[in-house]
């Protein structure tokens, strides 16, 4: 693929996301395109068009941090937690947590006074790819690892319902398969909910709208 191509797919990419992972957006879709964002992101090709327009540094993308709602809790008092921020059903969800009985109710008190109106992080790319959106059971699983879930576990790319409990991803992906079973946001599956969060807060980010004006330039 030519510089040319590569800015043209991108572009076209982020198009697609902007008009189709919207708030009534099914599940069945998200599975079926999530190949989109995993090469968005896992296969930096936003990062490569990026740098062909020569634009500075990297993209900035606004999202719910959970490094920074956790605050002092230690990890292994949270048994769920989700970073959201989706808009679907015109419902939004947000940094939600689960705290297991380890965690005294001080400790909760003072973490949820400290963090209770806290502002979403200016992430960039590479940082926002690989911070957590979902704790569970004290395990931090990035965004880039919800998506390669996503699009090579669940059937996106590949259907692969093997995990090697050798494997620290893997480990984490089998995490993923009962929460999954257990949990909803906004009335949707939760892994899906969080791939939703994060191509919508891609595709809202300032930085992606100078991206896309500047390509029309790059491709006439």
């Amino acid at each position: 693929m030519n510089n040319f191509e590569i800015i043209k797919v991108v572009a076209e990419d982020l198009k697609y996301l902007m008009d189709e992972w919207d708030q009534e957006v099914s599940d069945i879709s998200l599975r079926n395109t999530s190949t989109t964002l995993r090469r968005l992101i896992s296969d930096d090709h936003l990062g490569k068009a990026w740098r062909l327009l020569d634009l500075s540094k990297e993209p900035i993308i606004s999202a719910i941090s959970l490094d920074e709602l956790l605050g002092t809790i230690d990890l292994a008092h949270i048994n769920q937690a989700n970073a959201g921020g989706a808009v679907f059903n015109n419902i939004q969800i947000q940094g939600t947590f689960e705290y297991n009985p380890g965690a005294s109710r001080e400790e909760i008190l003072q973490n949820f006074q400290t963090k209770k109106n806290i502002s979403p992080k200016s992430f960039r790319l590479s940082e926002y790819c690989n911070s957590p959106c979902i704790i569970l059971k004290g395990e931090k699983i990035s965004r880039q690892e919800l998506i390669l879930y996503v699009s090579n576990k669940l059937g996106g790319s590949h259907f692969d319902p093997n995990r090697n409990l050798e494997n620290d991803r893997e480990r984490k992906f089998l995490l993923l398969d009962s929460y999954r079973d257990d949990t909803k946001l906004a009335g949707k599956d939760a892994v899906y909910y969080e791939l939703l969060s994060i191509g919508q807060s891609i595709v809202k980010s300032s930085d992606i709208k100078v991206f896309l004006d500047r390509s029309k330039h790059a491709l006439v």
